[in-house]
């Protein structure tokens, strides 16, 4: 499971992946906390990430992390 912190405007998000897929997204003050991972490259928590960027840059309503 890969895993990577993302600094936003309501806190840090901590998103995680398998090698195919977005597999969670987790809020600051979750109840459950994201499993264990290791912050190793992923292409989809990259797309993951630039696209949560830009919709709290206001540039982007819709979602495509296929």
């Amino acid at each position: 499971m890969n895993l990577r912190r993302l600094v936003t405007p309501i806190g840090e998000l901590t998103l995680t992946a398998s090698e195919t897929a977005l597999t969670g997204v987790y809020f600051p003050g979750s109840r459950f906390g994201p499993p264990a991972g290791t912050k190793a490259p992923s292409a989809i928590l990259d797309k993951a990430c630039d696209q949560l960027t830009e919709y709290f840059a206001g540039k982007r309503t819709t979602f495509d992390v296929s």
